[in-house]
This record gives C-alpha cells, sequence and structure tokens, in this order.
C-alpha cells in the first residue's frame, strides 16, 4: 500500500509540473515530463490512479499539441528564411573575417530559434548545418593561413631572441664594436616589428623576454657611454688648461695630441656628442689661434678634411644609383664610409652642409635599396605569373596527347623556375608548388572553358582593383559581376571589403589548364591591372 501511494505521488507531482510547463509556454520540457510521466504509468496499475487523473491528463495532452502546432507555426518561416540567408553566405565575395560573423551570427539565431521548441525539423536542421560548413570552407583555409603566419612569426621571434642572447654573451670580450651594437638593436627593433602579429597567449611572453634582451644590450652600451662621456670631459679639462702654458710650442703639441685621444673615444650619445666637441674644439682653437703659423697648418687640414669629406658625399651618392647586388655591396661600405666621415675634423663655415648632404645621399641609399627590394618582388610575382602559365601549358599539351619526352622536358623547365622563386612571398610559392603537384596528378581541376571563365573573372576584378577598363568582349560579364555583387551586398546588409590584387594573384595560381594562346592574352591583361595599381602606389 505505501509503495502504490508512493508511486501515485510521483505521478500526480509529474502531472503538476507538466502543467506548469505549459502554462508558461515551454514545450520541450513539457514534451520531456509528458514521456517521463507515461513511463512511470505504465509501471502501475492504472485502477490506483484517481478517478480525475486520465482527465487532467488528457488536457495536458491537448494543450500540449496545440503548444507544439504554434511553435511550427510560427517557427517554420523563420527556419527557411535562416536557410535562405545561410545559403546566400556560400560562395560570397566578402573578406573571410566578415563571412565568419555572418556566419555565426545565423547559427546564433538558429540555436535561438529552438530553443523552447519540443520538436526539431531535423531535415531542416541538417540542411542548415551542411550550408553553414559550406559557408566557411573560406573562412577556414583564412584562418589557417592566419594561424600558420602567426605561428612563423613565432619561429623568427624565438630565433631572434636567441640570436640576441648570444650577441650579449659575445659582449663581454674585449673592445666590442659599439657603433654595430647601437645598429644591432636598430634591426632588432625593425626585425621585431616586421614579425607580428603572434598567438595572444604567447605574445606577452615573447614582448617581456625581447624587452629583457634588448634592455640588457642597452644597459653595456649606456656603461660604455657613460665611460665615453667621462673620458671626454677630462680631455676638455686638460684642453682648457693648455691656455695657461706658457710655451706655445708645447700646447699646440699637447692640443694635437688631445685630438688624437678625441678620436679614439668611443661612442657617446647624440645629443651630447655635437655639444661637447664644440667645447672641445673651442679650447683646442684657442691654443692653435696662439700661432699663426700653426693655425695655418691648422686650417690647411680643415681644408684636406672637408675636400675628403665631400669624395665621401660623392661616393655615398654613386651607391644610391646602383641597383642589385651592387648596391647591396654599396650598402655594406656604407657603415665604413659614415665612420670614416664622422671621424673628420671639418671646418666650422661648411660642417653643416656637408653634414647635411651625407644625411641625405645616406637617405637616397636607403630608398634605392627599398626600390630595388620592391622591384625584386615585383619580378618574382610576374615570374610566378609565368611559371603557372608554363604549368598550365604543360596541362594543355598532356590533355592534347604530347608525347611523353616532350612533357618530361616541359616538366623538367617547370621544376627549375620553382626552384628560382628566391624573392617571391612564401605564400605563393607554397601554393603554386601545390597546384603543380596536383597537375603532375593528373587531377581533375575543371575543364579548359571553365578554367578560362575563372582567369577571365579574375581579369574583371583585378580591373575593378585597380580602376582599369574591361575589354568590349567581356564589358557584359563585368556588369553581370557588379549586380551579382550589388545584390550579395544587401541581402547581407553591408558592402563588401575590397580584394588586394595580391589575393587576386593567388587565386590566380591556381586556376587549372587553359589554351596557352587564350591564357597568354588574359595574363597579359591581368599584369596590367597590376602594374597601373603599383603605379598608383608609386605616386601616392
Amino acid at each position: 500500500a505505501q509503495s502504490e501511494a508512493e508511486a501515485v505521488r510521483v505521478l500526480t507531482g509529474l502531472l503538476r509540473q507538466l502543467q506548469g510547463a505549459l502554462e508558461r509556454g515551454g514545450s520541450a520540457r513539457a514534451a520531456r515530463l509528458r514521456d517521463t510521466l507515461e513511463a512511470r504509468r505504465k509501471e502501475i496499475d492504472p485502477a490506483i490512479l484517481p478517478a480525475w487523473f486520465a482527465r487532467q491528463l488528457a488536457q495536458a495532452d491537448e494543450s500540449l499539441e496545440k503548444l507544439k502546432d504554434w511553435l511550427a507555426f510560427t517557427a517554420g518561416p523563420k527556419r527557411a528564411e535562416l536557410i535562405e540567408r545561410m545559403q546566400s553566405l556560400v560562395g560570397a565575395e566578402i573578406s573571410p573575417e566578415q563571412l565568419a560573423i555572418h556566419i555565426r551570427k545565423l547559427q546564433e539565431e538558429w540555436r535561438t530559434l529552438h530553443r523552447g521548441a519540443g520538436e526539431d525539423d531535423s531535415e531542416e536542421d541538417k540542411r542548415f548545418k551542411t550550408l553553414a560548413n559550406k559557408a566557411y570552407e573560406p573562412c577556414k583555409v583564412h584562418f589557417a593561413a592566419k594561424a600558420a603566419q602567426r605561428a612563423e612569426n613565432r619561429a623568427h621571434r624565438e630565433a631572434l631572441l636567441t640570436r640576441l642572447a648570444e650577441y650579449t654573451s659575445t659582449l663581454t670580450g674585449e673592445s666590442p664594436n659599439w657603433r654595430r651594437v647601437i645598429q644591432t638593436l636598430v634591426e632588432a627593433r625593425r626585425e621585431w616589428r616586421q614579425y607580428a602579429p603572434v598567438d595572444q597567449d604567447i605574445a606577452e611572453a615573447l614582448q617581456a623576454r625581447f624587452k629583457a634582451a634588448t634592455e640588457g644590450i642597452s644597459a653595456l652600451l649606456d656603461a660604455e657611454t657613460t665611460r665615453n662621456v667621462a673620458a671626454r670631459r677630462a680631455l676638455i679639462d686638460e684642453a682648457q688648461s693648455l691656455l695657461q702654458l706658457e710655451d706655445v710650442r708645447q700646447a699646440i703639441d699637447r692640443a694635437k695630441a688631445l685630438q688624437r685621444s678625441w678620436k679614439s673615444v668611443g661612442v657617446v650619445p647624440r645629443e651630447q656628442d655635437n655639444a661637447l666637441w664644440e667645447e672641445f674644439r673651442g679650447h683646442c682653437n684657442a691654443v692653435f689661434e696662439r700661432s699663426a703659423a700653426e693655425a695655418a697648418a691648422f686650417d690647411a687640414a680643415l681644408t684636406a678634411a672637408a675636400a675628403r669629406a665631400a669624395e665621401l658625399v660623392r661616393e655615398v651618392e654613386s651607391i644610391a644609383t646602383l641597383t642589385g647586388e651592387a648596391l647591396r655591396e654599396g650598402m655594406r661600405r656604407g657603415e665604413e664610409l659614415q665612420q670614416e666621415f664622422e671621424a673628420l675634423d671639418l671646418p666650422r663655415a661648411q660642417a653643416r652642409d656637408l653634414r647635411q648632404r651625407f644625411g641625405r645621399a645616406a637617405d637616397r641609399c636607403q630608398d634605392a635599396l627599398q626600390a630595388d627590394r620592391a622591384r625584386a618582388q615585383h619580378s618574382a610575382w610576374a615570374t610566378l605569373l609565368t611559371v603557372a602559365g608554363d604549368i598550365r601549358a604543360y596541362g594543355h599539351a598532356r590533355g592534347n596527347g604530347a608525347d611523353e619526352a616532350a612533357l618530361a622536358a616541359r616538366a623538367a623547365d617547370i621544376a627549375a623556375l620553382l626552384d628560382t622563386l628566391q624573392s617571391a612571398p612564401k605564400s605563393a610559392k607554397t601554393t603554386l608548388a601545390r597546384h603543380w603537384l596536383q597537375e603532375q596528378s593528373n587531377a581533375d581541376a575543371g575543364s579548359s572553358e571553365s578554367n578560362e571563365a575563372r582567369l577571365r573573372l579574375l581579369c574583371i576584378r583585378a580591373e575593378l582593383a585597380s580602376d582599369m577598363e574591361t575589354p568590349a568582349e567581356d564589358v557584359e560579364k563585368r556588369r553581370e559581376y557588379q549586380m551579382q555583387r550589388l545584390l550579395q551586398s544587401r541581402n547581407l546588409g553591408a558592402d563588401f571589403e575590397p580584394v588586394s590584387l595580391e589575393d587576386l594573384t593567388l587565386e590566380w595560381l591556381t586556376v587549372g589548364t587553359v589554351d596557352p594562346a587564350v591564357e597568354a592574352g588574359l595574363r597579359e591583361r591581368f599584369e596590367r591591372c597590376k602594374m597601373a595599381a603599383r603605379r598608383s602606389r608609386t605616386r601616392d
């Protein structure tokens, strides 16, 4: 009797919970409670239940069915809308970051829609998830590339920290080249900024290690400059004391010795260098002026120093006119030329002008080096397009039954060209190498007609990006593409972000076999867009 009473108490409690869930509109909880109640009811004799139990249970079942019908009526159109919006994201021409945001937003709306629903349409749910996965494919590739870049940047930073640690250990030896130490710090900070970003979970730790490494080198450098400032102060005091010597000849000889000692003192902070030199030079000049003959000799030395300084300026200016390896070799000599220039004792009237000319010449050398690197990179991109064209020509020849010997010769030429792409970006080399492997494995890369259409679309996108006109035969395709972008932009509620020509070039490298004659014309058209964009960046 006690067991039966407990069973009735449990069932009536479940019925009250079911009624409460229905009153609050929670169909999912109500459905679960109904299943639990039914399972418990089957375990007991129906005769022990109160007479009102079956009546109230029937009323609850009727309320549950009405609630499910209402939810299906209201959620159905919304599910169809979300599926349609997710479908519009498949193949959408927007940046991967924006695409991922849109996908996550739709997924959250889908989950919110299904909260509280007692039943899900498994077919619609499966279709929505399939479309979401398909739309996310470009994001997956993009974020994987971003992650790889961050990992590569981390490796570069770790290598830089190792080099700095090894370099710091060499500074404890005798007579380090402190000018080289200053240049090393400048280059290390520039290289550190170049290899960014890295993963956030290790960025702070890496930054702390880099700060500690550079501060350790800076501390050694500061100690050296402090010693050098003290040494130059001592020379200034001694030069000032020479004015009290009665023997002019002895005073001049000692002043010359002090000047030689001045040049042997190492680096000092730039903001103190000129002030210390002017003070020291003033005392020395006062000593030399006590003898007309010695003053004339001193003037001759200044004139010779000015002439040598002018020669050094011209040599640095000539380096700025070089290109390629000759320019890089000249830049390696730049430090020696600068050290020699800074060691010269220049006439006051010409010193400022010569220093400014030397500084401008050094700046032009840096500009020339950057321009040379830009030309090398542009040439590398052009070579990438050429190799991609050769790969397509290889596929076209194989598809038209070329003999194995001719194909092998073409393959060898392509492999040799791939080995020459030292200046090309790593991502582009990797993309082209992967495409070449696919072509060699005879993987299905689409028909020649579809590949030609892809290249034409890339030309149109490049012409839009570089503000170039489209040839008459593709003007209609350009209008269709712009209209498609406009419609997709309206569906998404946001404007598209511009696509860079570098991204378009990476896509170009992955397109399969095309007739060489057709590909050559399209490639020339694509390269005109890249050249126009390059000229625009140069003007800016």
